[in-house]
C-alpha cells in the first residue's frame, strides 16, 4: 500500500568549521557521562544514526554529490553546509523501493553572488531569489525533518506546485504590482513585496497551497487538520523572529528538533523565540561595547 507525506525539511548551518567532527554539546555530555562510568554506547549509536554526530562539513558536502551533478551539488552543498537551509517535499513511499521525493527550497538566484554580498544581506539588503531541487538535502547528516501523512489527492496538489516552484513556473507568489518576482533575504524580510528567506518562503508557499489549493475542497482530507497546525506554529515562531531581526533557520531548526511544531504547546516555542531575542540583545551589546570611539 502507498503511503503520501507532506512536510519541511532544515539542515544545520556548519559554519567555516568544515573540518570539526561531533558536536559540542554532545561532546561535552559524553565526556560527563564517560567519567561517570556511565554505558552510552546505545545512545551514542543513536546520535550517530539520527542526529548526525560525528559528521564533519566535508562528509556533508561529499554526501549532496551522490544526489546532483558535481558542479550543481558542489554549490548547494556548500550553500547548506555553510548557512543551513530549509526546504519543503511531496513523498511517495512504495512498500519495497526507495522513497519517491520531490523537494524545493528557495536561495539567492545566484549562490555566488549571495557569498560577496553578505555584508549587505547582513544589513537587511536583498538580492534575486529563485526555487532549487534540493533533494540532495535528504542526504545530509544534520537533517532534521517533519513529515505528515496525507491523503493522495492532497499529496497530489503538493506535488504538482512543489515542482512548479522547482522550475520556477509557480504563481503562488505572484501579487498585484509584484507580480511573480521574489527577493532573498536575511532581515527586514516583508511578504508584502515577495521579500523570503529559505525558511519565511517555504513556510509561505505551505500556507498558500493549503488555503488557496486545499482548504476550499480537500479540507477533510487525511493529514490537512495537522498540516495546517504546524503551518500555523512555524507561521508564529518565525514571524517572532523575523519581527525581533534575530534571524530563522537555527531557530526554526531547533523547534523542529524539539518537536515544537507537532504539539499545540507553546511552551517550548516560546522559550526557543526568548532565546533568539537574548541572544540578538547580547550580540547588538558586544557590538556597541566593542565599537571604536568615534573622534
Amino acid at each position: 500500500m502507498e503511503n503520501y507525506n507532506v512536510g519541511f525539511i532544515a539542515v544545520a548551518s556548519q559554519k567555516v568549521i568544515l573540518s570539526r567532527l561531533g558536536n559540542k554539546d554532545i561532546d561535552s555530555y559524553l565526556k560527563k557521562s564517560f567519567e561517570e562510568g556511565k554505558d552510552n554506547t546505545a545512545l551514542l549509536k543513536y546520535f550517530i544514526e539520527n542526529l548526525g554526530y560525528n559528521k564533519c562539513g566535508v562528509i556533508r558536502l561529499l554526501r549532496y554529490i551522490v544526489y546532483s551533478p558535481l558542479p550543481k551539488a558542489a554549490l548547494q552543498a556548500l550553500a547548506s553546509v555553510y548557512a543551513g537551509h530549509f526546504a519543503i517535499f511531496a513523498e511517495k513511499e512504495i512498500p519495497g523501493e526507495a522513497p519517491k521525493r520531490t523537494v524545493a527550497g528557495f536561495n539567492p538566484a545566484s549562490l555566488l553572488c549571495s557569498m560577496w554580498q553578505e555584508g549587505d544581506l547582513k544589513k537587511g539588503g536583498s538580492i534575486s531569489g529563485k526555487w532549487y531541487d534540493d533533494g540532495g538535502m535528504f542526504e545530509d547528516t544534520s537533517k532534521r525533518v517533519i513529515s505528515i501523512s496525507v491523503s493522495k489527492a492532497v499529496y497530489e496538489i503538493f506535488l504538482h506546485e512543489i515542482e512548479c516552484l522547482q522550475n520556477n513556473k509557480s504563481h503562488l507568489f505572484s501579487k498585484s504590482g509584484v507580480g511573480g518576482e521574489m527577493l532573498y533575504g536575511w532581515y527586514g524580510l516583508d511578504k508584502s513585496i515577495n521579500k523570503f528567506n529559505c525558511v519565511t518562503a517555504g513556510i509561505e508557499a505551505v500556507s498558500i497551497i493549503l488555503e488557496n489549493k486545499i482548504k476550499p475542497n480537500l479540507s477533510k482530507h487525511a493529514g490537512v487538520e495537522i498540516l495546517s497546525g504546524v503551518v500555523i506554529r512555524m507561521n508564529k515562531v518565525a514571524n517572532d523572529l523575523v519581527d525581533g531581526n534575530a534571524g530563522t533557520l537555527t531557530w526554526i531548526y531547533l523547534s523542529m528538533q524539539e518537536t515544537g511544531f507537532l504539539i499545540d504547546d507553546n511552551v517550548i516555542l516560546e522559550s526557543i523565540v526568548d532565546s533568539a531575542m537574548k541572544r540578538k540583545t547580547n550580540s547588538i551589546r558586544g557590538e556597541t561595547m566593542h565599537a571604536k570611539p568615534k573622534l
